[in-house]
């Protein structure tokens, strides 16, 4: 028997589209230091929740809690219990959906999130963010959308710049035949772990998309998201 390749097992369990099911399958089966060592989306907020989650209520040996929790989140009955643990996995992994997620301050309140810290663990991941984006410019692969439901692949040779991948795609979508052009979509140039993308549409007009990590408050929610744009600092 042949061995096997982890990350094309990886590809085949989670999908390969550049949301986080693929990218974090490929996090968390690293050693504890490359984790560390490696950017990934809001990697110290997660940290810091699941660290005060993981000390109160949980449901099989704090159960009085865990109700207590259950109830100030608006689960009145105890056989919604697996509604809310899924509802709280979804908070503790901040699992970010159509772009933003939104988690009701009173659960923070209630699992002892300070806003102060949280907003520290933010910077921490801001900063973390900025060093990678900045020292990985090499792109991974491209994708080409041509209808809504049918998009096609294509691999970089090793080492290609920025630059050179641009050009690269542009010229795979001048070789695309006129009658199909108008379905193109767009082109997406895809960066590791979702640093950032480089958008390409059929007029050939490209430009850069990043995801920089950002969190608000208003009134009784916070908001984790991810700007298309980096800030910029004075």
């Amino acid at each position: 028997m042949g061995k096997i390749n982890l990350n094309q097992f990886l590809k085949v369990a989670f999908g390969e589209r550049r949301g986080m099911n693929y990218k974090l399958g490929v996090f968390w089966w690293r050693s504890y230091k490359e984790q560390k060592r490696l950017y990934f989306p809001f990697k110290y907020v997660r940290a810091y929740i699941k660290k005060k989650s993981s000390r109160v209520g949980a449901m099989w040996n704090d159960k009085e809690n865990f109700k207590a929790l259950m109830r100030a989140m608006g689960y009145k009955k105890y056989h919604d219990h697996m509604k809310f643990l899924k509802k709280r996995k979804i908070w503790d992994e901040l699992v970010i959906t159509h772009g933003k997620l939104c988690v009701p301050r009173r659960y923070f309140e209630a699992i002892g999130v300070k806003d102060e810290a949280l907003k520290r663990a933010l910077r921490k991941d801001q900063n973390e963010y900025l060093k990678a984006v900045k020292s990985e410019t090499t792109p991974e692969y491209y994708v080409v959308v041509l209808a809504k439901w049918w998009s096609t692949r294509g691999e970089f040779p090793e080492g290609i710049s920025e630059e050179e991948a641009v050009e690269l795609v542009i010229k795979e979508l001048e070789k695309i035949p006129d009658r199909m052009k108008k379905n193109i979509f767009w082109a997406e140039i895809v960066f590791p772990r979702g640093l950032k993308s480089i958008y390409i549409n059929k007029k050939l007009e490209w430009w850069v998309s990043y995801n920089y990590p950002n969190m608000e408050r208003d009134r009784g929610f916070y908001y984790f998201f991810f700007n298309r744009k980096i800030p910029e600092t004075k």
